[in-house]
């Protein structure tokens, strides 16, 4: 008699009536978060320009927006700056920059 009422039981269960409480679906696990995607990072050692002082013209002349996807480092030991962003397009408008602001500085007559 207990196997019968437990396969009873079971019966109405699994039958789905409107009066056999649902079973509430599993919770979902939480989406894995994206991979963080590596800096890209570029060195550029100036000929001419003080790193530090190009540095701070380029970080001005972007402005703050630039802040969120480029950050600019001066080395004055090599005079170099280390540009760092999260893609290539982030780099490019300071490095045109670099272009033409690293000249030999023209002498005053």
């Amino acid at each position: 008699m207990m196997q019968r009422i437990g396969l009873l039981s079971f019966l109405v269960l699994a039958c789905g009536c409107a009066h056999t409480p649902k079973a509430e679906p599993a919770p979902q696990a939480a989406p894995a978060p994206a991979p963080a995607q590596a800096p890209v990072i570029q060195v550029v050692q100036l000929k001419y320009a003080a790193a530090e002082d190009l540095g701070n013209v380029i970080t001005q002349a972007l402005g703050p927006a630039h802040k969120k996807v480029l950050r600019i480092v001066a080395d004055p030991r090599t005079n170099s700056l280390i540009l760092s962003g999260e893609s290539e397009a982030d780099l490019a408008t300071a490095l045109e920059l670099i272009a033409r602001l690293d000249v030999e500085a023209t002498k005053a007559p």
